[in-house]
């Protein structure tokens, strides 16, 4: 099983190679470096967040330019997988993102569905509600409601309100898989209303 390295482990080098490349000089009377490429030389020195930054940097620079976007989408896309493999949840998130909206690249469901499990498995929390929507709905990928509960369950003990709202949902509705709780989708519901989140979680609640 895919085991990826602590993420927070990483973050120190990040901060270092950022201050490294882009204060190159500084005091020395030499040129500070251009952001893409230090995020490049960053990622192939192995540093997640680089990886991540240069395919932000990559993606913005292109989001308004689809033949460009195209010309480009393989590199963005290794760089988020990359930043993925290293241990950066957000990598894996912005790969499945790409690859969900054929950013650049044709849409793979498959392929999304696999990296925001990977998102989901690093970061445990917030990160799962894309994993939970795609498996709950079976968009692209067989249905999965039961493992689709179990990514809003994370999301939601995360304290990301949207989940915490489709998990409610889905414990008042009859399903074959998932057995039914109105009481706890009631105080799910509550919860959302009472943050003024979501309205319909207040008509719900009657």
């Amino acid at each position: 099983a895919f085991v990826p390295p602590p993420f927070h482990r990483r973050r120190w080098i990040a901060a270092g190679l950022c201050m490294a490349f882009l204060a190159l000089g500084t005091g020395f009377g030499l040129e500070v470096m251009d952001p893409e490429l230090a995020a490049t030389r960053g990622c192939n020195m192995g540093d997640a967040e680089s990886c991540l930054e240069m395919g932000k940097l990559l993606d913005l620079k292109h989001s308004h330019d689809e033949a460009g976007l195209k010309l480009v989408g393989e590199r963005i896309l290794n760089a988020y997988e990359r930043a993925c493999l290293l241990g950066n949840p957000y990598g894996c998130l912005n790969a499945g993102h790409a690859l969900r909206k054929g950013r650049g690249v044709p849409s793979n469901p498959e392929r999304t569905l696999h990296f925001y499990d990977q998102a989901c498995e690093i970061d445990m929390g917030r990160l799962c509600f894309q994993l939970g929507y795609m498996l709950s709905n079976g968009i692209g990928v067989e249905q999965d409601r039961p493992r689709g509960l179990g990514a809003y369950e994370r999301a939601c003990a995360d304290r990301d309100d949207a989940a915490c709202y489709n998990l409610g949902v889905m414990l008042q509705r009859e399903h074959d898989d998932i057995p039914l709780d109105y009481e706890r989708s009631a105080k799910l519901h509550k919860k959302s209303c009472e943050k003024k989140n979501r309205m319909a979680a207040c008509t719900s609640l009657g």
